[in-house]
């Protein structure tokens, strides 16, 4: 059973503002997903290596 009156101006109308926010929303979670993958890829120098001296001047 279809509607006995439907008006597809005022429909349109009326999905307009939730179809821009869904795709507000997959494009907002897309763009967080991808900053995860490359900031979780990036490579890393590590930690820093305590160098040991051996001159006297050191001492």
């Amino acid at each position: 059973m279809s509607a006995p009156d439907t008006n597809l101006d005022k429909q349109a109308r009326r999905h307009g503002p939730p179809l821009w926010a869904m795709a507000l929303a997959i494009s907002l979670t897309f763009a967080g997903a991808l900053a995860v993958a490359i900031w979780t890829t990036e490579p890393s120098d590590g930690p820093p290596v305590p160098t040991v001296s051996t001159s006297q001047a050191d001492r």
